[in-house]
């Protein structure tokens, strides 16, 4: 059983993406690539003190807690690379799409061990909108038709 040509979709270069499609995508990059940022808020690591009389005693505390402020610089900046192409018209939002895609891939390789692989599922999502979004193929200038010569 075969389906009718005319039902098939097919794609191919000649076709472009969706450019509302690939802006959903890309917003739900950027709400992927800020929760990262909640995990610096949360009690995630203990702290134990010792007081003069040999009593100890621990508590949770979050990462910004113990590192400072400044710690939110480095979850700031994967989220201002996804946030990049919602910032321009189409068709130059598809070549950011493109470039934050390869800047956060870039920023998930460097960062692999420690906090990189947080924002893999924001990575896949700018993937995604960066190949949905893409623009339309110029068309194809006519071939002459051979001669007979």
């Amino acid at each position: 059983m075969t389906d009718h040509p005319s039902r098939l979709r097919r794609l191919d270069a000649t076709r472009g993406g969706s450019p509302v499609t690939a802006r959903v995508l890309g917003r739900m990059g950027l709400g992927l690539a800020t929760l990262p940022m909640a995990l610096a808020w949360l009690p995630l690591g203990l702290e134990e003190t010792a007081t003069s009389d040999g009593a100890a005693s621990s508590h949770l505390v979050s990462l910004v807690a113990v590192e400072g402020a400044g710690v939110l610089l480095v979850f700031l900046v994967p989220a201002v690379i996804a946030a990049l192409p919602l910032l321009f018209p189409e068709p130059l939002a598809h070549k950011v799409r493109v470039g934050s895609a390869v800047g956060l891939g870039i920023g998930v390789l460097l960062g692999a061990m420690t906090i990189g692989i947080f924002y893999l599922p924001a990575l896949g999502l700018l993937i995604a909108a960066a190949v949905v979004g893409r623009p339309p193929a110029p068309p194809r200038p006519a071939t002459p038709p051979p001669s007979g010569d």
